[in-house]
Parts: C-alpha cells; sequence; structure tokens
C-alpha cells in the first residue's frame, strides 16, 4: 500500500513540475558527473545570484522526489503527509495564480543510479544549459549499470538532449567527458587546465599551514585573466567547480572581476573536500559524504 502511495505522489510531483515550469519558463542549468555535482551547483548559484533570481536544488535533491521539489520550490525534504499535502497544495495555486517572485534560473542537478534515471528526470526538465563536471576512471553508481560505459552513456543524455541553442558545458581534462562533445547540437564550452580549454585555469596553489587552507589561482578567459583566492578551501575539485561557474557566468554577460568577486564567497558544502580544524593542531580534510576513488585520490 505504501509503495503505491509513493508512485501516485511521484507521478503527482511530475505532473505539477512540468505545469510549473510550462507556465514559467525558467532558463534551467542541469549538472552531473560522478563527482563534484554539488559544489559546482553552489558555485554556479553565487555567481549568477549577483543579477538573477536563482534557486538551486537544495541539499542533493537530484531523483524522481527531489529535483520536482526544486522546481516547485524551495522546500526542504522532511516526508508526512501533512508536508506533502502542503507541497502540493502551495504548487498548485502556484500554477493557477502567477507568482512574480519565481526564479529565472533553476541550478537542478541530475543524479542516476540505474539505466532510464536521466530519461526520467529529463521528461520533467530539459535544460538550457548542461555541466558535466568529471566522472573518473572508476564512477560511483556503477553497481546497478552492466558496465562503467553504460553509465557514461546514461550521464551523457543530459547533453545529448540539449536544443541547438544551448550550451555544453564540459570538463576539458576528462577524456569521456570531452569526448561527448561530439554527442550534442548544443555550443560546447569547456573549462580545466588543459591549453585548449575556453576558460583555462593556470597558476593553482594550495597554501596549507597551521592558520589557514586556501586556494589561490587565475582563471584565464579570451587574453584576459583575473586572480582568485578562496579562503577554507583546498584541492583541485574546487578549482573545477569554480572554473565551471566562472564559464557560466560569462554566457549571462558577467565580466570575469565580478564573477570573481561572487566566487570569493564560495565555501565547500559540508562533508565535500571541507576543511576542518581538529583537536590539538590537527586539521582534517573531510570529503566523507558520498565519496569516490576520484575524490578520495584528490584529498
Amino acid at each position: 500500500m505504501k509503495e503505491k502511495l509513493l508512485i501516485i505522489l511521484q507521478s503527482i510531483l511530475r505532473l505539477f513540475a512540468r505545469l510549473t515550469l510550462w507556465r514559467y519558463n525558467p532558463t534551467i542549468i542541469g549538472i552531473t558527473g560522478n563527482v563534484g555535482k554539488t559544489s559546482t551547483k553552489e558555485a554556479v548559484r553565487l555567481v549568477l545570484n549577483q543579477t538573477r533570481r536563482v534557486r538551486a536544488s537544495a541539499k542533493s535533491f537530484n531523483n524522481e522526489f527531489g529535483m520536482p521539489l526544486t522546481i516547485l520550490g524551495d522546500w526542504d525534504l522532511k516526508g508526512g503527509i501533512f508536508f506533502w499535502f502542503k507541497v502540493l497544495l502551495v504548487s498548485l495555486l502556484r500554477i493557477v495564480i502567477k507568482d512574480g517572485s519565481y526564479p529565472d534560473i533553476l541550478i537542478l542537478e541530475y543524479g542516476v543510479d540505474k539505466t532510464g534515471d536521466m530519461r526520467y528526470l529529463l521528461d520533467i526538465a530539459k535544460p538550457n544549459i548542461a555541466i558535466i563536471t568529471a566522472l573518473g576512471d572508476i564512477p560511483v553508481h556503477v553497481e546497478f549499470f552492466p558496465d562503467r560505459q553504460a553509465l557514461i552513456s546514461e550521464k551523457s543524455k543530459l547533453i545529448n538532449n540539449l536544443p541547438a541553442t544551448g550550451f555544453a558545458i564540459l570538463n576539458a581534462d576528462d577524456p569521456e567527458v570531452l569526448a561527448m562533445q561530439e554527442h550534442t547540437r548544443a555550443k560546447v564550452l569547456t573549462f580545466g587546465f588543459a591549453d585548449s580549454t575556453n576558460l583555462q585555469i593556470t597558476n593553482f596553489s594550495n597554501q596549507f599551514d597551521e592558520a589557514t587552507s586556501n586556494l589561490i589561482l587565475k582563471l584565464n578567459y579570451g587574453g584576459s585573466f583575473v586572480p582568485l583566492k578562496l579562503e577554507n578551501v583546498l584541492g583541485r575539485p574546487q578549482a573545477y567547480a569554480v572554473a565551471a561557474a566562472a564559464t557560466v557566468g560569462l554566457l549571462f554577460g558577467l565580466n570575469l572581476v565580478k564573477i570573481a568577486e561572487a566566487l570569493a564567497h564560495y565555501q565547500t558544502a559540508p562533508g565535500r573536500f571541507r576543511v576542518l580544524r581538529g583537536v590539538k593542531d590537527t586539521t582534517i580534510i573531510d570529503d566523507t559524504y558520498n565519496s569516490s576513488p576520484t575524490a578520495l585520490r584528490e584529498a
């Protein structure tokens, strides 16, 4: 009985989410990959919040329940019959009576655990802009796929379904991600450390001592560059996150200086390469949230 009710709830959420997108027609930025989705999402939100009304998925709301909740409102998933009744009632009212404060831009995570998950999420919301963070040598969430390539193929559907007027933003340092550019109609922009990228990361270094832990880098685009210092942040994964976000900012007409000013406030999410001060002058790099071999190697 409970399983049937969940299926009914899932169907209603999907319908209401699609109706809400039809009603408000926001720009949708979709993010997928095996590592770095949430960090990239937060960095993109910081950059675009300067000039636009933006909503990003709370926590890791990237599945058949979490994505519709993000589209429908700033909900924190709590469960319970009264919570879901409130969500559905408020959502219905927003579909019928247009809400002038609805965001211009939605930043959505697209998480997949098995074949068909990406198609389900794309049937709810097709992005205008898609970001592929990284896949790595040993992808996570591979247990329900026949092999590694099947997982990569599932994730690549995000950019396969972009419109010709859309943009695919790809990590140029990950060969599997970069190869996806052959399978999209959208314009491709790349980020990373490689010389051939559209937005290149240079002068990368970690500053680390008893008192501080800072990430230092430069973002280079079109012959211009801007230095960036991220306080209490470490590691290449965070450099990729801010580079992807900077690429999105450029698409929306922001210059590198404005982008850097926003990213200076970037902080990592709990459990994702966060630097913590421990007892007896120790330092902890906390990458415990759903980590992976790629993330562990970077830590």
